[in-house]
């Protein structure tokens, strides 16, 4: 169904779509959809506004709506590289004839990268990359105020040199970057480029003279997001590298399973040794820089025949295990002049790079926030383990350790042992970005632009409110922050609830509805309105806090609007969220009239089920004093399953 005005400003209001930073209540005999809405609606009613309103808004959307620049990771750009009859794409489809020796890396190499939004097979369904992901940031916009600049780069080559063209890559859209708040969200190895360029580039590099940190300072990176990043390096890649399987790819990973081991792994299993970037993936275990796989409950043992490795950088380790193993098999001259030429060089840079890492504390100076994603089973390498065979003669065996995962990343690497914030994913590598979980950041991130485009338009006009004529005519309102961090935050958050308090009201009038009907038809439709579509959880859970926020809202809606969102976060693994939320939803419980025995049973249920929600959320967040307080009070209150919580 198409969007349309409120047409002669009294149409009735019948559910409510739920996008990312906006709750759009849309005409009669609708459904809950999560379709964003189009950024042309909103254009068209910031047009209407009188002039000086409209230059207001546009101001303030500018000012608030970051722009989000991405990087991929390994494999996440498609490659298309130029060979002596012209170019072939070596990644990204899989043609009928399969890539062979052009999947080598040479450092001449002409290589164009674009963002692979799905791998195609020919006769087969294409499998999706990062095409979900990319169209939901794209759809995420508020009057086109916010923007998305995509940073596809030759993952084979060095990050370092990636890092080098990052900085290319802003200096070349810097017109559009200047004084704009900035968002880098980074997937896998993309991480590791970022981390290193703001490590060592970003206040060094210059735009024709001018500095780059002028152009994005510091105060404008408003968050540093990492999905799924080895920040302590991926035991995998040394198994793969010795032992010559799936070295970038997760033999059990859906993209796999899907097309077979020969039509996607095989040039890279063949050819993989020659990317500098495999190296640079190697867990950080170095004699030249402290190691944080030593930290508990983390164990990284490398053992061989002769001596324990205390640097797996160690190229004699390499000459004398003959790794990487398989590469140029088939050609030893070849093979002799990488082993002498290009891999101590490619060793050495590693080495160097994982050092500098480890040294460098991002949340110092930024906003970080670390997604790991886990999946059914511990089946992740988490510790490789070279064993001798009863042979002398023969190469030792790789042994693996598994533990909790994406399939190839650990998720005390993603997470750097659970170093500042940190959320979980449910679901393997390439697929983190596409979970219910990643939907719902987006979601919160465009939430919190809106709330400070709120704040900035109520201060440019002396108001304590935000744009509601804007809002009214759309049918929007802003989802609140139930944490504030900032005094910034808090008083951002404090003008949208009133926002959407004066919106909800001016709608109930048009309509000629009862006060409290806008709040009650918010807190039904999230109740109702349920289904499994991707975004759907976070979107009711953002209705209940929007209703929930509205004094209109009777105390005993309040309560339960409170209880459903937290359980909403509980089932996504936002324990910190769910905690909150619970902890809400008790205390408005206390305010419910007891009328007769069927409330005080009702009440009774609430506080057992809210309060089973912190003691669960508390035990998963380690605080295990306040998961028995509230352990007990569930089972006070008739939760039986409270009993059941671990400690």
């Amino acid at each position: 169904m198409k969007y349309r005005a409120f047409a002669n400003r009294t149409l009735s209001i019948c559910t409510f779509l739920l996008s990312a930073a906006l709750i759009t209540i849309k005409p009669a005999h609708c459904q809950l959809t999560l379709d964003p809405p189009p950024s042309d609606l909103v254009r068209k009613a910031i047009n209407e506004r009188p002039a000086e309103e409209a230059a207001v808004l546009e101001q303030a959307i500018l000012e608030a709506t970051p722009i989000i620049i991405f990087l991929p990771g390994t494999l996440g750009s498609e490659l298309t590289k130029s060979i002596p009859r012209g170019t072939r794409i070596i990644w990204g489809q899989r043609g009928l004839v399969a890539v062979g020796a052009e999947m080598a890396y040479h450092e001449d190499d002409q290589v164009k990268a674009s963002l692979l939004n799905e791998f195609t097979v020919p006769l087969l369904q294409p499998q999706s990359v990062y095409g979900p992901a990319a169209s939901v940031i794209q759809a995420l916009s508020l009057a086109n105020g916010s923007k998305f600049l995509v940073f596809p780069y030759d993952w084979r080559q060095s990050n370092i040199k990636s890092a080098n063209q990052f900085s290319e890559f802003l200096c070349a859209n810097r017109r559009e970057l200047r004084g704009r708040p900035i968002v880098f969200i980074a997937h896998s190895m993309g991480g590791l480029v970022l981390k290193y360029w703001l490590a060592r580039d970003f206040h060094a590099s210059t735009c024709d003279g001018e500095r780059l940190d002028a152009v994005i300072t510091p105060q404008l990176i408003k968050h540093v997001v990492f999905v799924g990043t080895p920040h302590l390096g991926a035991p995998k890649a040394l198994g793969a590298l010795a032992d010559r399987y799936y070295l970038f790819a997760d033999a059990d990973s859906s993209f796999i399973k899907r097309y077979g081991d020969s039509l996607i792994t095989q040039a890279l299993n063949d050819y993989g040794g020659t990317f500098p970037s495999a190296y640079e993936l190697l867990p950080q275990v170095s004699m030249k820089c402290s190691s944080r796989w030593q930290d508990p409950p983390v164990e990284m043992k490398v053992q061989t025949e002769h001596m324990p490795v205390r640097s797996i950088f160690y190229y004699d380790l390499w000459k004398e295990y003959q790794w990487p193993n398989g590469l140029f098999a088939k050609n030893p001259q070849e093979r002799q002049k990488f082993m002498e030429v290009q891999l101590p060089l490619y060793l050495k840079n590693a080495e160097d790079m994982a050092c500098l890492l480890s040294g460098y504390d991002i949340d110092k100076e930024f906003s970080v926030i670390r997604f790991y994603g886990t999946r059914n089973r511990p089946d992740t390498d988490c510790k490789i383990v070279i064993a001798p065979q009863n042979v002398p003669s023969r190469l030792p065996t790789i042994e693996r350790v598994k533990c909790e995962g994406d399939g190839t990343v650990p998720a005390h690497s993603a997470s750097e042992t659970g170093k500042g914030k940190t959320q979980q994913l449910p679901a393997e590598h390439l697929q983190l970005l596409s979970t219910e979980g990643f939907t719902a950041f987006l979601r919160q991130l465009y939430a919190s632009a809106a709330r400070q485009m709120n704040q900035t338009f109520a201060e440019k006009r002396n108001s304590d409110v935000g744009p509601v004529d804007l809002y009214v005519a759309i049918g929007h309102v802003v989802p609140p922050n139930i944490e504030p961090e900032t005094r910034e935050e808090a008083r951002s958050n404090e003008i949208t609830i009133k926002t959407n308090n004066a919106v909800a009201e001016r709608i109930d009038e048009i309509n000629r509805d009862q006060p409290g009907t806008t709040a009650r038809t918010i807190y039904q439709t999230a109740k109702n309105e349920k289904s499994r579509h991707r975004g759907n959880a976070t979107a009711r859970s953002d209705a209940y806090q929007v209703a929930a926020n509205l004094s209109t809202l009777n105390p005993r809606s309040r309560a339960w609007a409170y209880n459903n969102s937290a359980h909403i976060s509980l089932e996504r693994k936002d324990f910190r969220k769910a905690k909150l939320l619970a902890l809400k939803a008790l205390k408005e419980a206390e305010a419910i009239e007891i009328a007769d025995q069927d409330m005080t049973l009702e009440v009774k249920r609430l506080n057992g089920l809210a309060a089973w929600t912190v003691a669960v959320a508390a035990s998963k967040l380690g605080e295990e004093q306040v998961a028995r307080q509230y352990r007990d009070i569930a089972i006070q209150n008739g939760n039986s399953y409270a009993r059941r919580i671990a400690m």
